[in-house]
């Protein structure tokens, strides 16, 4: 099948089997709230953390690292929206009780692609992502 959705079917399957424990649903929202965590954080480090203390410039002219840590925060901007959007999705679950709303990365993709910027957000995701 489609490795996308492949994941979609696990991350239901595997919300369900969360949701029938004990306390499911308080555990999906913390599940969520951690992932829009790191998304804030991967949010702040994309745009104002240091990257270029870990490349290795011996050599590079100053254009080409310049471009490398743009291209960095770019790709970690990316990541921060996943997670944003996969956190935010679980945290929805778990409110619900209901993990037909949990996709993986298609899903968040999909959520992305219907907002009023959707084809310039799902891009921008996507090309951060490569």
């Amino acid at each position: 099948g489609d490795p996308v959705d492949d994941a979609g079917v696990a991350g239901v399957l595997w919300a369900d089997r969360v949701l029938r424990l004990p306390g499911g649903g308080p555990l999906l929202i913390a599940a969520g709230a951690l992932a829009v965590g790191a998304g804030v954080g991967l949010a702040y480090r994309a745009g104002w953390g240091a990257m270029a203390h870990r490349l290795e410039r011996r050599g590079m002219p100053p254009v080409l690292g310049r471009a490398i840590v743009g291209l960095a925060r770019v790709g970690t901007g990316a990541r921060a929206v996943l997670f944003g959007v996969v956190g935010a999705l679980l945290v929805r679950a778990g409110w619900r009780r209901d993990g037909r709303g949990i996709g993986g990365l298609g899903q968040a993709l999909d959520l992305l692609d219907e907002s009023r910027l959707g084809p310039v957000l799902v891009g921008l995701t996507g090309a951060g992502c490569v």
